[in-house]
């Protein structure tokens, strides 16, 4: 099996913020389009761990994993049988069922 750990903050940013690459250097888009992807692309398990990160706003999660969802790259149950979301910090660690949520609604048309 192929692993492989993203680790939002030092890979990324420790202040992921905004929906698209026009909101900044480091959008919900760009993580989804340079990092999400590719490593799904590669790796069989992802552990995307957001220890380290000052918050996770709401138009950052949306855009990169519902994006996912919307560019048809991946459902939210496929996508959750191989990412295992990391977060220790309390105030992050509801981050995962964020994401589902953000998955699920972009599926529903």
């Amino acid at each position: 099996m192929n692993d492989h750990t993203i680790n939002v903050a030092a890979d990324y940013s420790p202040t992921p913020l905004g929906r698209h690459s026009k909101h900044g250097n480091y959008s919900g888009q760009r993580f989804r389009d340079e990092l999400l992807i590719p490593a799904l692309n590669k790796y069989d398990r992802l552990i995307i761990d957001f220890d380290g990160v000052a918050g996770l706003p709401s138009s950052f999660l949306e855009e990169a994993f519902g994006g996912l969802v919307r560019k048809r790259v991946i459902t939210a149950q496929k996508f959750f049988s191989r990412v295992e979301i990391h977060a220790t910090n309390p105030s992050l660690s509801l981050a995962s069922d964020r994401i589902f949520r953000y998955m699920e609604a972009a599926g529903v048309n």
